[in-house]
């Protein structure tokens, strides 16, 4: 497959069997496409004939497990050597090389896995695979004047908060400022910022489901928030309200490896 290289300035032959995971933009007119050697394409969905693809890397960082974006300019790419960067395109309208604007390292022996953003705030949280929950004050990185390559760590780790199992979902509920998160070991956590210190609160078992997948923050119409549960219950897909334990859907899908 025929890429165009940002790094290199050239056409370069990519193999399209390293693909490895997929995001696709919010507006659904571009696509991003992480590979095992390292690089992420990036290709137009539109419909006006274009078929340029691109692609850009960070030197060292392989391979790209997920990627997640936060809006219609920025993106994550989780890296399997226990990395997650932040990247940003320069316009949302046009095809266009991507800058680094952090890179975070996990310092665990976990693959990391999901995140929540405090925008107000610009606290970054992620999950890893082996149950830890990492916490990124990026005030504090612009505030130290590194330069956006430079690696850092996190400013709190809760250890082993879904015990040794993956970290699958985390929200922030805003007007409590308390961090929700789900795992494999069948259990939301609940985590609060206590000046600038990441402290355990809560652990609540969730026996209706076998699986949990995801974790949302639902605003009400009148401000309230509500943390909303997706996962699985035998063969079926539920999502539900875990405060007022309301089902919203169930779906049979056969399983949650298919």
């Amino acid at each position: 497959q025929f890429v165009f290289s940002f790094d290199d300035a050239k056409i370069m032959d990519l193999d399209p069997s390293t693909g490895s995971c997929i995001g696709v933009h919010p507006s659904g007119e571009r696509v991003l496409v992480g590979t095992t050697v390292g690089w992420i394409v990036i290709a137009s969905l539109s419909k006006n004939g274009d078929t340029q693809k691109f692609a850009f890397s960070c030197p060292s960082y392989r391979p790209a497990q997920s990627i997640s974006w936060i809006d219609c300019v920025n993106f994550l790419v989780f890296y399997a050597c226990g990395a997650v960067i932040w990247w940003q395109l320069d316009s949302a309208a046009r095809l266009s090389a991507p800058k680094v604007l952090h890179i975070m390292t996990l310092g665990t022996s976990g693959i990391p896995l999901c995140h929540a953003f405090d925008s107000a705030r610009n606290n970054m949280f992620i999950g890893d695979s082996r149950g830890n929950i990492a916490f990124f004050n990026l005030n504090r990185a612009l505030a130290s004047g590194d330069s956006q390559d430079t690696a850092r760590n996190p400013d709190k780790i809760l250890s082993r908060v879904h015990d040794k199992e993956h970290v699958t979902g985390i929200t922030i509920l805003v007007k409590s400022g308390v961090v929700l998160s789900v795992g494999n070991d069948g259990c939301m956590h609940q985590s609060r910022l206590d000046h600038g210190d990441l402290r355990k609160l809560i652990r609540i078992p969730i026996p209706n489901v076998t699986g949990l997948r995801h974790v949302w923050n639902v605003r009400q119409p009148n401000g309230d928030e509500s943390a909303v549960i997706g996962g699985y219950y035998g063969n079926d897909f539920v999502v539900f309200d875990s405060i007022l334990g309301y089902e919203f859907l169930r779906i049979s899908t056969g399983g949650r490896q298919r």
